[in-house]
């Protein structure tokens, strides 16, 4: 895991008081930050170099915040991005995270806001980026272990091609409530609100070999329920496919979602 002053922070904003005063708060935070004053230098940036999260302003001279995110989005990937501006009315919150954003900042911000979307984002990306680590490893080496699959921070299930739990780790458990023993030989797609939809990302996964971000709606035992983002990956195992699916809980960014609009 990356200690703080590796995690990169890249600014985007044609004002120079908002970028410099993005920068400070970043840096008070412990964190590595660059900063540049169009799209078309951030994406010059992006492609020699690594951040973590980019914050860019939308209307900016040149290429705008949108049109920047989608072009970096396509050819790079690696990054995480969060919108900050002041036209609320003409970039709503929907359009913002329709077009790839993982969070929304209105100007002018309190540098505790700031601080802590940053943290949560950076938080966030974190725990994705080792569940997605852990997943590459079970791809590669195309052996499960159990101390692996514990180890994942996220929910981790496996299951064959017609859908049936074969393996799940101890977040899944504490996700639906059901004992391990009660959730082999189940349907995945049936812990979820939607088992229709759960089912056609199964599919997918199979057809296409992963699927990534995949939002659903997941119920406990007790009958909460709750949002989840679904990563699913086919593999071969004991030659016979299977697939591996994280389930991530985002309760907390929907509910942030919500607070905004």
């Amino acid at each position: 895991m990356k200690d703080r002053s590796s995690q990169r922070i890249l600014v985007v904003d044609d004002d120079e008081l908002v970028r410099m005063t993005a920068v400070a708060f970043v840096l008070e935070m412990g964190y590595s930050c660059d900063a540049v004053s169009s799209g078309e230098e951030a994406l010059a940036r992006l492609q020699r170099e690594d951040f973590d999260i980019v914050l860019s302003d939308v209307v900016m001279n040149g290429m705008n915040g949108l049109e920047f995110m989608k072009r970096a989005r396509e050819r790079f990937h690696q990054s995480d991005f969060i919108i900050m501006t002041g036209y609320t009315s003409e970039y709503s919150y929907t359009d913002i995270i329709k077009a790839g954003a993982i969070d929304y900042l209105a100007k002018p911000f309190e540098q505790a806001e700031f601080q802590a979307r940053l943290e949560r984002a950076i938080k966030e990306r974190t725990l994705f980026c080792e569940s997605r680590r852990m997943l590459r490893e079970l791809e590669e080496s195309r052996a499960c272990t159990l101390g692996l699959i514990e180890s994942c921070p996220d929910a981790l299930v496996i299951f064959d091609k017609d859908g049936m739990i074969t393996s799940a780790n101890e977040e899944t458990v504490k996700l639906t409530g059901c004992a391990r023993e009660e959730l082999i030989g189940t349907q995945f797609r049936n812990y979820f609100t939607d088992p229709e939809r759960a089912a056609e990302g199964i599919r997918k996964s199979f057809e296409e070999g992963r699927v990534t971000d995949y939002e659903l709606v997941m119920k406990s035992r007790d009958g909460t329920e709750f949002p989840i983002s679904l990563s699913i990956s086919s593999i071969k195992l004991k030659n016979r496919w299977n697939a591996i699916g994280i389930a991530r809980d985002i309760s907390e960014r929907k509910k942030i979602e919500k607070e905004i609009r």
